[in-house]
């Protein structure tokens, strides 16, 4: 190999290496930017306790987080391991009229949780031992899942 091949490799090398650097800090700064700015959801911790009521399950969030976690959904899984998504209300009231639902899915995908704030999500009991939910976790829209911790379906049936 001559002298100006080794060159041209090592320059090729090294220019890859900065891009990937540069590149990566400028994806960083970019994302912290658009956090601040409220263009993307926060990256928690998100707490959530859950209780139960006679007839739905009461899910009480609270962003612990700097920035604003955007919500998607509520996710779970049946006894399978396959994943369901079960209707999450933000008044008590909706929860047993079946008109209102596609209103609430929408309501409730573009909720965002400021800082230090709590809201309380409410899942009807009965579709969670319909669905078979074994599990439930919160979905925001960077894709990290937030698991609820306590929560399991014979807990709730009984």
């Amino acid at each position: 190999m001559d002298l100006i091949t080794i060159i041209i490799v090592a320059l090729g090398i090294g220019l890859a290496l900065v891009y990937t650097l540069v590149d990566d800090a400028f994806e960083k700064l970019v994302d912290w930017l658009f956090r601040v700015l409220g263009l993307r959801s926060g990256t928690g911790p998100l707490a959530i306790k859950v209780t139960t009521e006679s007839d739905r399950i009461v899910l009480a969030l609270e962003n612990q987080g700097k920035h604003k976690i955007m919500l998607t959904c509520v996710e779970g899984c049946d006894g399978n391991m396959k994943r369901i998504f079960p209707m999450p209300y933000l008044n008590g009231d909706d929860i047993n009229d079946p008109s209102i639902e596609e209103m609430a899915r929408k309501k409730f995908s573009k909720i965002s949780i400021s800082q230090g704030q709590f809201i309380s999500l409410i899942l009807n009991k009965s579709e969670l031992v319909s669905l078979d939910c074994q599990t439930l976790a919160i979905l925001d829209t960077e894709g990290k899942t937030w698991p609820v911790d306590g929560f399991h379906l014979n807990n709730i049936i009984t």
